[in-house]
């Protein structure tokens, strides 16, 4: 009975685990997406395809050096137009171009080692007659993300230890 509990508990706290990792996860895009919709509605591109931001975002962190939310837009051909203020100094993943109307959200690796998510959405923008693609990305380093994971690792294998010893201690 003790080894049926001890492997109930651990296979319990697994899938606890994996849950919370997959809504945790699944969040972030999410809150990702919202970021690059926003991103985009500043957007301005002139008649000649020049692309113009805003010198106030909506989002203060896209604002703020080194805050682990960045953002880039780079033209049809992969070449960066616009990086926000707090990608200055921080090397991020490497751009790629979509096609209008296709997104992605990825996890990817900086060329100095630092882990983030990545969402990324290809535009079509129309001006007069002329098209003019852009791909818009969100980047966001992960740093926060494994750090709220590890807290709930810590507290769910906490509880869940703390409630097998009281399991085995009223079984004895």
């Amino acid at each position: 009975a003790s080894l049926v509990l001890a492997v109930f508990l651990a296979l319990t706290g697994i899938a606890l685990d994996q849950a919370f990792r997959d809504s945790a996860r699944t969040a972030r895009e999410e809150r990702l997406q919202g970021q690059l919709y926003m991103l985009i509605a500043e957007a301005e591109v002139d008649e000649a395809g020049r692309l113009a931001m805003p010198a106030q975002l909506q989002e203060p962190r896209l604002g703020q050096p080194v805050s682990g939310l960045y953002a880039s837009i780079a033209d049809g051909r992969g070449k960066t137009r616009w990086r926000s203020p707090s990608a200055l100094n921080v090397e991020l993943p490497a751009e790629a171009t979509l096609a209008a109307g296709k997104s992605a959200f990825s996890q990817s690796t900086g060329s100095a080692g630092t882990d983030y998510f990545v969402y990324r959405m290809g535009v079509s923008w129309s001006e007069g007659k002329r098209k003019y693609a852009f791909t818009f990305s969100v980047v966001e380093d992960l740093t926060a993300f494994h750090a709220q994971l590890a807290r709930y690792r810590r507290s769910l294998w906490g509880w869940l230890g703390g409630m097998a010893a009281l399991l085995l201690l009223a079984q004895a």
